[in-house]
């Protein structure tokens, strides 16, 4: 990168205190910016460098950085303490805000991460079930933890056949007898989920699925493809848990929930809900969360519920229920949608856009529509 000079010798610097220079995989570039501070939409790097921030922290950052009104409400709980391990006040508005907006929520535990959200809830499914087994989909992600790094982002030609998918591991060091545990399928395809969840009705606790697939640009589902995997969980004693931490308070207040008119038995957030800030959440229909407690399902965290998330959460979600933000996010989203699609067409690209306004990619291929991760081998990425 030009005039880079101060980010690449700090990089050189993080790559000798830290692995690959960085504390997340996602972020290890060849040659790293290295950031000094943001404001709105925008990223300063230490050389000055002024950069438009279309990542905004992978999707966190939905009001834009430096949002004045949680800088202001953070600023004030954090003038009293921050960390009580007790209940606050705020931590039970918090809760109520949540319960109010998000369609299958009765009851909701908050955690520090997307990742604890998700693994939390498939502990809880699993006990609630009295099953081991879990059913995720290819090209999915659910965290940086063992049981859900299974053909998270593999190459097409790895996974197999759609009737006979291959598990594709993610990572080294993941005990192999885990494998037995998940059960991997390809998404949008009716025929496989409901074959596999009769067969396997005594031994899965759970489907959990990304409503949107945003880990793969924001494919989207089949037509009633959410309500076939309602039915699906009903008819064979399973729960369904959607991983609402990329489409919650984005796609719609109620999230992807509200949009598909499918209440999940259990849904997990973070992201959004912060703006930036490290929190996040699972929660869902009482008869199954009122199993945690101190003598049923394990659940806690030094950092849960601390005063300085909880603040950016009320702050973030007190916005985001005016309506208008969502609004004005999807007007921007549409802009960008047209002005790339526009790029595309004068240049005779071919190529297809999808996902939803705050929160879509593109690929370049011939097909009308990406459904799956197999349909990236027609894609050229």
């Amino acid at each position: 990168m030009e005039r880079s000079i101060k980010s690449n010798e700090l990089f050189k610097e993080a790559l000798s205190v830290m692995p690959a220079g960085v504390t997340s995989n996602f972020r290890a570039w060849e040659k790293s910016i290295v950031a000094k501070r943001a404001y709105k939409g925008h990223i300063v790097d230490v050389d000055g460098k002024d950069y438009i921030d279309y990542r905004l922290g992978f999707g966190p950052v939905i009001l834009g950085h430096g949002y004045p009104k949680i800088t202001k409400k953070i600023l004030e709980v954090l003038s009293e303490g921050n960390d009580y391990a007790f209940t606050t006040e705020l931590e039970i508005k918090v809760a109520k805000k949540m319960k109010k907006m998000c369609p299958c929520i009765d009851l909701v535990r908050f955690v520090n991460s997307g990742t604890e959200a998700t693994m939390h809830a498939i502990r809880v499914a699993r006990a609630y079930t009295g099953k081991e087994k879990i059913i995720k989909f290819e090209g999915h992600y659910h965290g940086m933890y063992d049981y859900m790094l299974f053909s998270t982002y593999p190459s097409p030609s790895a996974v197999g056949v759609i009737n006979d998918p291959i598990k594709v591991q993610a990572t080294s060091g993941i005990p192999s007898c885990i494998k037995d545990l998940v059960i991997t399928l390809p998404w949008n395809n009716f025929e496989a989920i409901e074959k596999v969840a009769k067969r396997e009705a005594n031994n899965v606790a759970a489907i959990i699925t990304e409503p949107v697939m945003g880990n793969m640009n924001s494919i989207m589902p089949k037509e009633g493809y959410l309500k076939h995997l309602k039915e699906v969980t009903e008819d064979n004693d399973i729960l369904l848990i959607f991983d609402e931490v990329k489409t919650g308070f984005r796609m719609a207040e109620g999230g992807a929930q509200e949009i598909y008119n499918v209440k999940p038995d259990l849904a997990c957030y973070a992201k959004a809900m912060g703006n930036g800030f490290p929190v996040g959440a699972f929660g869902g229909i009482k008869e199954i969360m009122e199993l945690i407690g101190p003598e049923g399902v394990a659940h806690g965290g030094t950092f849960t519920g601390n005063a300085v998330s909880m603040a950016a959460v009320d702050a973030t979600l007190e916005e985001i229920s005016g309506a208008k933000v969502i609004e004005s996010i999807n007007d921007f989203g549409n802009n960008l949608i047209k002005g790339i699609g526009e790029v595309m067409e004068d240049n005779n690209i071919n190529y297809t856009i999808q996902g939803f306004p705050g929160m879509f990619g593109f690929f370049f291929t011939e097909l009308e529509e990406v459904r799956q991760l197999r349909d990236i081998k027609y894609c050229d990425m």
